[in-house]
């Protein structure tokens, strides 16, 4: 089990904004708007050979007293 944020991989043509706001959604039933660029980051996973790089965005949610964890076989808490 892992803890973490909601998120995932872009679709295909995707903006960073869509992606966001579809996968909060699927993860956790919260509808947000206006996600905003914060940072970006290099992560090297050594042992797995992964490589990624995450770009973390913020926003305002709509429906917060919605919260649904969506996906309990990824992720135990956030």
């Amino acid at each position: 089990m892992t803890y973490g944020n909601p998120g995932g991989h872009l679709e295909y043509g995707e903006t960073f904004e869509e992606c966001i706001i579809r996968e909060v959604l699927e993860e956790t039933n919260l509808i947000i708007k206006n996600p905003e660029f914060l940072a970006v980051t290099n992560d090297i996973f050594k042992q797995e050979q992964k490589h990624y790089v995450s770009i973390f965005l913020k926003s305002y949610c709509l429906n917060e007293h919605e919260l649904q964890n969506l996906e309990p076989h990824k992720v135990e808490s956030w």
